[in-house]
Order: C-alpha cells, then structure tokens, then sequence
C-alpha cells in the first residue's frame, strides 16, 4: 500500500504516524485529490463512504472499516521494526 494511503487511515483513526496510541475517531472529510485517494481505500475494503452533509460542508465521509482498522495495526508493527 502506498504511504499516503496509510497515512488517511491513520489519520481518520487519530493514530501517530506509526499507527500507535489511543484511537479516539473513526471520520475523514474528504475534498481534493483525498477523495480519489478515500475512494481506493473503499474499493479495498478498508473504508466505506456516505454522502456529505451540512456539517461536512459538502464533502463525502468517509468511515474505516474493522478490516481498515487490523490493517493499520499490523502495518504499524512492520514499519517500528523495518
């Protein structure tokens, strides 16, 4: 997977940037080039997509999935010890 792939699901997870500590959110507003990138990670089964409201000011949701979740764990351990 490529990084910035990695990195919006650390992000949307409240994860440090090798996917450790406490995850205190599950969301990622998407706008610009992220939604192409969002929408990859949906085709892969990592994240699921609903449309954007009043409070996204628009832009899609998106959620990652138990799947999205295992795998930004397993990675996190492969990219401490790499």
């Amino acid at each position: 997977m490529r990084q910035e792939l990695l990195h919006i699901l650390r992000h949307s997870l409240g994860l440090d940037r090798y996917g450790q500590g406490d995850s205190y959110r599950n969301h990622f507003v998407a706008g610009g080039d992220d939604v192409t990138k969002c929408r990859e990670l949906v085709s892969l089964g990592y994240m699921t997509e609903r449309q954007g409201n009043e409070l996204t000011g628009g832009g899609p949701l998106f959620h990652v999935t138990d799947l999205g979740i295992q795998f930004a764990r397993k990675r996190s351990a492969a990219d401490i010890t790499a």
